[in-house]
């Protein structure tokens, strides 16, 4: 077992080298093949143009988008990637907490947190060595939610609590734009209510953010301009959490919409203000053939949009679909057709031209305690939508999310 991982650490290290461009190179260009114009960092995962930062099982990962290759971000050398919960004193530089992390002009800049709780912004080398702050940016009652790097800023919403007191608690949440040349941070808008996530970035372009702010009595929408930093306000029919699917060659963007009970699929343009009612709610009922307990768009393929469902009437069962472009639904099996036994479909983590990225789980009880472990997979828009079931682990587990070390079946070892 020790053999096959290291020779799995050498083989990494080496795909590491060749795809993040830093082992035996000095040229600044190499470095910045990682550089996107457009970077989101949500859900613990930081998603560029090239790839994805992921942390799974306290190892931080660069799934790559041509290989659908998994790299622990370390290169020191022999080192056999052990999180902190696998080994107290390792040495790994990818043995850190989340996925606050993304390329800026050759460098690996992440967000974390100081010995006292304060939020502050490092820089370190492109493999995740040299680790150096560079701001404090926030004190310890207040916490960076998400973001988006748009160019050379990062647009990100901070949240404090305004009243210590369980009962009386009001939250205000802040969005600020930090320049990553200068680190000089400017406030843009604001928002006070009683949740927490009252302030959410829905996801966006190169030139446009979508956010909402959902107070205490009404939900608003607005969209957010990077080079002017102005907001205008939109009309959207959602509750203020789902996310949004830009339409890369149109002006406009999809959302599946959760309000008053209901789940409508629409498509808003951006020049005409106008929403598009593409899949009503009875069609979606009627699909998923169940209550619907959870439901989100997966990404948009040649043939049309794909999205999910869970239901729950006497169990949990997630389901999949296509919506064509003439309004047709085709039911797709990938759910039902996952590599490990007794796991479900989780979530879509991100999309690209080819296919889409997501988590699939199993949970079991133990110690008395309900626990699970999940997979990070992808598969192809071709081979979904024919129904081939070609799905590729990119990244196993290796522990529980209570921290019980598996085996690559999710299985719990047993300790002497």
């Amino acid at each position: 077992m020790m053999l096959l991982m290291k020779k799995k650490v050498f083989s990494l290290i080496g795909i590491l080298g060749i795809v993040l461009g830093i082992v035996g190179c000095s040229d600044h260009t190499s470095n910045n093949k990682l550089q996107s114009d457009y970077i989101e960092m949500y859900g613990g995962n930081t998603i560029t143009r090239t790839g994805y930062f992921t942390n799974a099982s306290g190892i931080l990962y660069y799934v790559d988008f041509t290989t659908q290759d998994a790299i622990p971000v370390c290169n020191k050398p022999d080192c056999r990637h052990l999180s902190k919960a696998e080994d107290a004193d390792t040495e790994c530089d990818a043995a850190i907490d989340g996925a606050r992390v993304f390329p800026y002009k050759g460098k690996l800049l992440g967000i974390s947190e100081d010995s006292k709780g304060n939020e502050e912004i490092y820089s370190s080398d492109i493999d995740g060595s040299n680790r150096k702050v560079k701001k404090k940016l926030e004190s310890s009652n207040m916490f960076i939610n998400e973001g988006v790097i748009a160019k050379d800023s990062f647009f990100y919403v901070a949240t404090m609590p305004e009243v210590d007191d369980q009962e009386n608690m009001k939250w205000i949440s802040v969005l600020k734009k930090l320049n990553l040349d200068t680190f000089e941070a400017t406030r843009l808008d604001s928002v006070e209510c009683k949740d927490a996530l009252g302030f959410q970035l829905l996801g966006g372009t190169e030139e446009y953010q979508i956010y909402s702010l959902i107070n205490d009595n009404e939900t608003l929408f607005y969209k957010l301009d990077y080079e002017s930093c102005e907001s205008e306000q939109i009309e959207l029919f959602q509750s203020g959490y789902e996310r949004i699917l830009p339409e890369e060659n149109e002006n406009s963007f999809y959302y599946l919409s959760i309000e008053g009970g209901e789940r409508n699929l629409y498509q808003y343009d951006i020049d005409s203000r106008k929403n598009k009612l593409c899949l009503e709610n009875e069609k979606i009922l009627e699909n998923a053939g169940g209550n619907i307990v959870g439901s989100d768009l997966c990404g948009k393929c040649q043939e049309g949009i794909v999205y999910w469902v869970r239901t729950w009437t006497e169990e949990r069962e997630e389901k999949m679909f296509l919506l064509d472009h003439n309004g047709k639904i085709q039911e797709l099996s990938m759910p039902q057709q996952l590599p490990v036994a007794g796991t479900h479909f989780y979530d879509a983590i991100c999309a690209t031209e080819k296919g889409m990225y997501f988590w699939y789980s199993k949970d079991f009880e133990s110690n008395g305690f309900q626990d699970n472990v999940d997979w990070q997979a992808y598969t192809e828009w071709d081979d979904l939508v024919n129904e081939k079931s070609v799905i590729k682990n990119v990244i196993k587990p290796r522990m529980t999310a209570m921290g019980e070390l598996v085996d690559e079946n999710g299985n719990v070892l047993k300790t002497q």
